[in-house]
């Protein structure tokens, strides 16, 4: 929840190397979320040649 509530408020895509810090207050939790916010930029679905296709080996 942490992270999605921090990359919402960011509006980021990814956060990066995340460090958490939980504090307990009795019953009450709270989570604080640091890190590098990222965004992606001209999301492409990928074509066929430009991946790698690894096939399983069958036994």
């Amino acid at each position: 929840m942490a992270v999605n509530d921090a990359l919402f408020k960011s509006n980021g895509d990814v956060l990066i190397e995340p460090t958490y810090t939980v504090t307990t207050t009795g019953k009450t939790v709270a989570v604080e979320v640091q890190g590098f916010v990222g965004t992606y930029k001209n999301f492409q679905t990928p074509a066929v040649d430009t991946t790698l296709y690894l096939p399983s080996k069958k036994k």
